[in-house]
């Protein structure tokens, strides 16, 4: 009986050591429901994270709309970051985001200046507040927490909106804090041919400023399986890294497009593993995993009680 238990823990060892590409970042997108989530399992995900060869966590943001995980009764990103590094982890810290970013995003050329302006405040408001975490070895670079499309930004007006908008984030935070790498994310959905789409990502990058990640769209079947060979040809390279994105991020899950609201399940391992293989094809300069919430190594902590 013991000879079989330390058979099956050897092979869940095996299977989580597989789960993620190596040196790769995981990210969590905090929900105030894993308040449940005690401290004594946050410490085991964290060290079960670093055992699987993950590089660092990525908090996707520390204010979505009204939280701000920092309240008693919330849940407490900055205790979790120190676990994380307590870990061997590094941590990105992302900043804020609109819970109605979507559809703010939609309004006028005309108004959006104001909308950008405000989100920007915030968002600079909170590293403000984690700034000193930014002093600590953990630390590893500031996410912004909008996510890039291929839709909203079509318009000319628009698109150079977004252009400046995050000219001034990526200043003002470098200000903050100088040297510090600063990311984004974004994801495309066949709106825009290959090249116009190579060209959004390289001008969000504002000539490198900026490390792009592009999302694989493989969990929210935002695209065909030849519709993504055909932009990931056109965007990646082996042979030069200049002017493509700076890594991708690969979709842990899979969004069953039937629910009335988003909705996800882990993808299959098989399919998983499947999805590492073809991302190395593209010879990414880094890899992130969307996310901790679907990793096997964290289904029990986030398992609701």
């Amino acid at each position: 009986m013991v000879k079989w238990i330390f058979s099956c823990y050897l092979f869940a060892c095996t299977a989580l050591a597989n789960e993620l590409p190596t040196q790769s970042w995981v990210f969590y997108q905090p929900q105030q429901q894993d308040k449940q989530i005690t401290r004594l399992q946050w410490q085991g995900v964290m060290k079960a994270l670093k055992q699987a060869g993950a590089k660092g966590l990525v908090l996707q943001w520390t204010a979505y709309g009204d939280n701000t995980f920092g309240q008693p009764h919330e849940l407490q990103l900055s205790t979790l970051a120190e676990f994380a590094a307590q870990a061997g982890l590094q941590v990105m810290v992302g900043l804020y985001l609109d819970s109605n970013y979507f559809e703010q995003i939609k309004q006028a050329s005309s108004s959006l200046p104001f909308y950008l302006n405000k989100h920007r405040a915030l968002s600079l408001k909170q590293a403000q507040h984690w700034q000193g975490f930014s002093q600590t070895p953990a630390f590893a670079g500031w996410y912004i927490s909008e996510e890039i499309d291929d839709y909203h930004w079509q318009d000319y007006q628009k698109n150079q909106l977004l252009i400046e908008h995050l000219s001034a984030s990526y200043e003002q935070l470098q200000q903050l804090t100088p040297e510090a790498p600063v990311y984004i994310s974004a994801y495309l959905g066949g709106h825009l041919p290959v090249v116009k789409a190579r060209h959004l990502l390289q001008r969000i990058s504002l000539q490198g400023k900026l490390k792009v990640w592009l999302q694989d769209g493989v969990g929210t079947g935002a695209l065909s399986h030849s519709q993504r060979e055909m932009y990931f040809n056109g965007i990646f390279s082996c042979a030069s890294e200049q002017g493509q994105p700076s890594g991708i991020v690969l979709e842990r899950f899979r969004q069953n497009k039937q629910a009335d609201s988003f909705a996800a399940e882990p993808a299959e391992n098989a399919h998983w593993y499947q999805q590492i293989e073809w991302s190395k094809a593209w010879c990414p300069s880094q890899s992130a995993v969307f996310s901790l919430r679907y990793l096997t190594l964290a289904k029990q902590a986030f398992t609701p009680k």
